[in-house]
């Protein structure tokens, strides 16, 4: 299904657009926020980002090089999937609207939170963008990075290390000083967002998520109570050349084999594999009982060479010997 990155959420709450390159290059993508069939929106061999999307929920806003070698433009493409329209606005990695639409805050390039306390030529600045007078105005002048911006009540938030750590700042939309918003003293501000209602802003820090109340200048982090996919795959296929030795089930239906020290059940024509026993262990010279309900066997499990049977669901292990 390949990976899957940049997930945002429309402003009407009905959609969320991700990226992801299961159909080989990253496309941007939309499903319904209450779940269904992912449908593809661009097709285009190269990697586009969402960024967010318009006010009106009409159109995913993202970044792609697709006309560019070396840097990105913005562009938006609607939920019938249309040719994508470039948002005229120059190189831009990422970028933010405000309430009205008219005015974009935005980085040329990439601010990179892995290099922190960068002070050099490739900062990355943050811009506005009128879009309706076409006009550019640089916002920040800081040596080290800007990012993440976002726009909320004419009032412009963004990350920045400009006292060390990565923390929120805020700046007027028309240019001012900069005020400083959170106070973090060690562990940095990574990968901010502004809610949707523009009145929260949520971040990850030392591997928890925060939000900031934006009227009342509060943070905290909050826990999430989410029901979480497997952490390893259910399924687990393995390619085996050799069998040991098996035994045929006395319905003639089923057949149980060693392989690699490891016993399973199979069936003759149709069905599942079941894995009986699963160790470090060497099991062995497998034989169905009279019903076909146990399977005995040979392991070395103790140490020495014992017989055990088990049921052939692999429940009730037995041990039935023990010698030296």
């Amino acid at each position: 299904t390949g990976a899957l990155n940049d997930f945002s959420w429309s402003a009407d709450g009905k959609w969320i657009a991700f990226s992801s390159n299961r159909t080989g290059s990253w496309d941007i993508f939309v499903m319904p926020s209450t779940g269904g069939q992912p449908k593809r929106l661009t097709f285009n061999s190269a990697s586009d980002s969402v960024l967010g999307w318009t006010n009106d929920s009409g159109y995913v806003i993202f970044r792609s090089r697709r006309d560019r070698k070396y840097s990105s433009s913005l562009y938006k493409v609607s939920l019938d999937a249309k040719l994508p329209e470039l948002i005229d606005c120059g190189t831009a990695y990422d970028a933010a609207f405000d309430e009205t639409g008219r005015y974009v805050a935005l980085n040329k390039h990439y601010p990179r939170y892995s290099r922190k306390s960068y002070r050099g030529s490739n900062n990355a600045d943050i811009w506005i963008w009128d879009s309706e007078e076409n006009k550019f105005d640089r916002l920040t002048e800081f040596d080290g990075h800007d990012g993440s911006p976002m726009i909320a009540d004419g009032t412009v938030y963004f990350v920045t290390d400009r006292d060390g750590i990565f923390n929120i700042w805020k700046m007027p939309l028309k240019g001012g000083e900069p005020e400083k918003v959170t106070e973090h003293e060690e562990d940095g501000i990574t990968f901010a967002s502004l809610s949707r209602d523009r009145k929260t802003i949520v971040y990850e820090r030392g591997f928890r998520i925060w939000k900031l109340d934006i009227a009342s200048g509060k943070y905290e982090p909050f826990e999430l109570d989410l029901s979480l996919d497997y952490v390893e795959n259910p399924v687990v296929y393995k390619n085996f050349s050799t069998v040991d030795d098996y035994d045929v089930s006395h319905d003639g239906k089923r057949l149980v084999i060693s392989t690699h020290g490891e016993i399973f059940t199979v069936p003759v024509d149709e069905g599942r594999i079941v894995q009986i026993t699963e160790s470090p262990w060497r099991d062995q010279r497998v034989v169905y009982g009279p019903e076909d309900k146990q399977i005995a066997f040979v392991s070395d499990m103790t140490g020495e060479e014992q017989v055990y049977i088990v049921n052939s669901d692999g429940t009730g292990l037995v041990k039935l010997t023990d010698t030296e």
